[in-house]
């Protein structure tokens, strides 16, 4: 977009310079201001839609960062080394928070 505007930007300084005249008819003349307005416009488009990106790229790491934070919670560790004797709740089973907690594995007291 850069290239084009710089294109545009030449061609409009080659048709101020001749002006409307019988070199350049007044046609060429508006469509060479029209086409480097239109170079200008389509630059600050490119350039928002680079922050555009940007942004979205953003708020994709803090989504990704947040969901392996959740995922980090649903790993239950054992704080204590043991053989498990007993297991009270079924793999893929919701376990809810309470006020007391649920014993999910018995491990032999030693």
């Amino acid at each position: 977009m850069q290239a084009k505007l710089l294109q545009m930007e030449n061609d409009w300084a080659r048709a101020q310079k001749l002006g409307p005249s019988d070199a350049l008819s007044q046609t060429d003349f508006d469509a060479a201001r029209s086409n480097y307005e239109v170079a200008k416009a389509n630059l600050g488009v490119g350039k928002a839609a680079i922050v555009q990106a940007q942004g979205s790229v953003a708020q994709a790491e803090a989504t990704l960062k947040r969901s392996l934070q959740n995922l980090s919670y649903c790993t239950i560790k054992s704080p204590v080394k043991g053989v498990i004797i007993d297991r009270r709740v079924n793999i893929g089973q919701t376990v809810v928070a309470s006020l007391n907690a649920p014993a999910f594995f018995c491990l032999p007291r030693t």
